[in-house]
């Protein structure tokens, strides 16, 4: 084998360990990207998925495509499901990340037009602000629906912080 062919062998392999040491330093932020991605773009399921896993994350830079999730008309039956998961999400990273998502949330509150998230996301920089350590809220989703949110400590039998309540006088 000539010099130059062992030069540029050795060349490639450098670049391809560069390339994967890269791919692993990186990683969880290209997942990120990946996750926000599927949740703007995405079919709903795929974008129900990437919810719940940016929740997982603990994602601050999903606040803001999440807090948009809760902002959806509530005008198809879907829409309900896909709030409550983005909520949970939201829930999860505020819960986790509270000093690192307090300006996210902030910034998500200023961009979002609709009252309903908009109380829950001031709920949510109230918790990650620590002023409080127990929030309970109930918010009006459609005639007949209110969304209860118990975002800390959640109660001993629940495994999810939001809980779908029938409104007092709706069936």
């Amino acid at each position: 084998m000539n010099r130059g062919r062992r030069a540029f062998i050795a060349t490639a392999l450098l670049l391809l360990a560069v390339l994967g040491g890269a791919g692993l330093v990186f990683r969880e932020a290209i997942r990120e990207r990946w996750l926000i991605w599927k949740l703007e773009h995405g079919s709903l399921e795929q974008a129900d998925k990437a919810a719940a896993e940016l929740g997982r994350m603990g994602s601050v830079r999903a606040i803001d495509p999440l807090a948009r999730r809760l902002g959806l008309a509530p005008s198809r039956p879907w829409t309900l499901e896909t709030q409550t998961k983005a909520l949970s999400a939201l829930i999860a990273i505020a819960s986790t990340r509270r000093a690192d998502s307090l300006p996210y949330i902030e910034a998500a509150l200023e961009n979002n037009p609709r009252e309903v998230s908009k109380d829950v996301l001031w709920q949510l920089a109230r918790m990650a602000r620590r002023e409080v350590d127990h929030v309970c809220a109930s918010f009006q989703v459609t005639h007949d629906t209110i969304w209860q949110v118990q975002l800390s400590p959640p109660l001993p039998s629940d495994d999810d912080p939001v809980r779908l309540l029938p409104s007092p006088g709706g069936e």
